[in-house]
């Protein structure tokens, strides 16, 4: 009772992009708001397909998950329109790879705790409305390139963050810019140098090991924000203190990591 079952019987999978001339609803097996790329017809989502959101003038931007739905992938690659993917009765679940591609923004606001998949944020920013809104600790959130993850003043516990580059406009691929929060996350490893920042502070704290991996790598903290590293620091790097304050719990600094500073309001070390 209260089970939800989606049948998909024969065919392949099919590539859609989001037109949404139905409605503003993802629904599954219902609303005809795709159009198949290989043909070039509307068509309606079923389980295990492909979904693309992009650019296209009209389209609702305010996506709203009308039930479990559980795609092969999610591409988003727009720089004007803002989607936001809204829980309404239904959330993500599966595996599915997330890209976030373009200069907009994506907001999520459903409760995915069913969704075990891979975000990579390549460009622009992720934002996520709830704590739960990344998934699982089972799929880790790729930001590089000029991709930003907002903390939007969550606790994100632990879910495995991996940082490359300098973030969207340079201002840090792993920002908040939402309220205080002394618990923001959990996990972060380096995949190559990157930069973390904000307006407000955030804390890379709680759980049972919270921990910063430098994997040989340096870390800039820009921004004017305080950023709190209340965990363990493994493997040798650097931690450039550019602007602002970054606060390292317990003294003293571990051995295998210089700091430097540079322009700083302040720095608690």
């Amino acid at each position: 009772v209260g089970a939800e079952v989606n049948l998909q019987v024969g065919g392949q999978n099919g590539r859609l992009l989001w037109t949404a001339t139905g409605g503003s609803a993802w629904h599954v097996g219902l609303s005809t708001n795709w159009l198949n790329l290989a043909g070039a017809t509307n068509d309606i989502f079923m389980q295990s397909d492909d979904v693309v959101f992009d650019d296209s003038v009209g389209v609702p931007t305010n996506v709203t998950l009308a039930g479990l739905v559980a795609p092969a992938s999610i591409t988003v690659t727009s720089s004007l329109n803002q989607f936001t993917f809204a829980a309404g009765a239904g959330r993500l679940r599966g595996s599915a790879t997330l890209r976030k591609y373009g200069t907009s923004s994506l907001s999520i606001a459903s409760t995915n705790t069913e969704y075990a998949g891979t975000i990579e944020v390549r460009d622009g920013t992720l934002r996520p409305g709830l704590a739960a809104e990344l998934g699982s600790v089972a799929g880790p959130t790729l930001i590089t390139d000029t991709g930003s993850l907002e903390i939007n003043g969550l606790n994100l516990g632990a879910e495995p963050l991996y940082l490359r580059d300098a973030g969207f406009g340079g201002a840090g691929t792993l920002v908040n810019n939402g309220a205080v929060q002394t618990n923001a996350v959990q996990a972060i490893t380096l995949l190559s140098n990157a930069t973390v920042g904000g307006a407000v502070r955030w804390d890379l704290r709680g759980g049972t090991s919270p921990f910063l991996d430098l994997a040989g790598f340096t870390l800039t903290k820009t921004g004017t924000n305080i950023v709190g590293i209340a965990g363990r620091v493994t493997n040798a790097g650097d931690l450039v203190v550019g602007q602002g304050t970054v606060s390292l719990e317990p003294e003293p600094i571990p051995l295998h990591v210089k700091v430097m500073i540079g322009f700083v309001v302040g720095v608690a070390l």
